[in-house]
C-alpha cells in the first residue's frame, strides 16, 4: 500500500479527514459504491450508560 493511500481515512471517498469524508457522503450516495464494498467482521461491545446518579433504595 503506497504512503498515500494509508494515510486517507477512506478508501472509496479519498478523504483525507472525518471532514472531508462527511462532505463526500453529503452528495454521494452509497448505492453508487456498493460494488467497491467489503464485507467485514467486528465485534461490538455495550456497556451500561453512567447516569451520574446513584439510587439508594432499600427493599
Amino acid at each position: 500500500m503506497a504512503a498515500s493511500a494509508k494515510s486517507r481515512k477512506s478508501s472509496i471517498s479519498k478523504a483525507r479527514s472525518y471532514a472531508e469524508m462527511g462532505e463526500f457522503w453529503d452528495e454521494h450516495d452509497l448505492s453508487d459504491y456498493w460494488g467497491k464494498t467489503k464485507r467485514v467482521k467486528f465485534d461490538v461491545v455495550l456497556e451500561p450508560e453512567a447516569t451520574g446518579m446513584e439510587l439508594g433504595l432499600a427493599f
